[in-house]
């Protein structure tokens, strides 16, 4: 009869630590293709005669007060939606 062979701590640990660097390996995979996918650069025209305040462009909002412009994207980091209006200074999602 043969023996089975004896499993050492340190199989174990070796088969162990392939099994779990998969999943894990997918997973950064997966997210390195969603960041990929994210950071494409689109061209966009901004208006030179931009009033002070918030202003809603397709795919960005500009808040300008005097000199300074900020430029936002016009999509809703928790809900995933479009922000397209705003209240008292506050954007508003819908």
């Amino acid at each position: 009869m043969n023996k089975p062979e004896k499993i050492t701590r340190r199989k174990l640990l070796r088969k162990s630590a392939i099994l779990l660097s998969l999943p894990i390996s997918i997973l950064w995979i997966k997210g390195i293709d969603r960041k990929v996918a994210s950071s494409t650069k689109t061209k966009i025209v901004i208006p030179n005669n931009l009033l002070d305040g918030i202003t809603f462009l397709d795919k960005i909002i500009i808040n300008k007060n005097s000199k300074i412009i900020n430029v936002y994207s016009s999509s809703c980091t928790h809900l995933g939606c479009k922000i397209n209006s705003e209240i008292d200074n506050k954007l508003i999602c819908q």
